[in-house]
């Protein structure tokens, strides 16, 4: 498995990152669009930020809209949580009624799973989600600021459908 190293931080290109923020924030006005929501939850897997493990850097918003900070992940939620529906969800019959067997519900792991990360912050340790939305709060990967993203048809003004 591929894993970022402290290295890796050496190539940030802080510039870069400031310059997609400042970008962002030129939207703030804008509604978040169903295409960027569906976006959020069902990315295509060569879009996917690789899930951080212990040790590895991340950069960290801790409020909407800010620039991002460099942050350190101390724990990764477990993949195996059937507890979260951003990881897991009970598999629906045609009628929206649960799959049982032998009284139990099936589980189906989520399309694009979101667990949950603690991180040890400059504004100390918490625990929070990937930032998949233009603007949000949460960890996003090193290189967020070249990874593409869909733009809100709203911002396109053809409107959301």
């Amino acid at each position: 498995m591929f894993r970022l190293s402290l290295t890796d931080v050496d190539h940030l290109d802080w510039d870069e990152i400031r310059r997609v923020c400042a970008v962002e924030r030129t939207t703030i006005a804008v509604p978040h669009g169903a295409s960027e929501i569906r976006w959020a939850q069902y990315r295509p897997f060569r879009h996917r930020s690789r899930l951080p493990a212990m040790g590895d850097p991340v950069l960290y918003r801790h409020q909407p809209w800010a620039d991002p900070v460099l942050s350190q992940v101390i724990a990764v939620q477990p993949l195996d949580d059937l507890d979260d529906p951003n990881i897991w969800r009970v598999e629906l019959d045609p009628f929206g009624d649960p799959i049982l067997i032998e009284g139990r519900p099936v589980f189906m792991q989520g399309f694009d799973p979101w667990p949950m990360v603690t991180l040890s912050t400059k504004y100390g340790i918490g625990k929070t989600g990937e930032a998949r939305l233009r603007g949000s709060q949460g960890w996003l990967p090193l290189d967020f600021a070249t990874k593409w993203r869909p733009v809100s048809g709203l911002l396109l003004g053809l409107g959301e459908g």
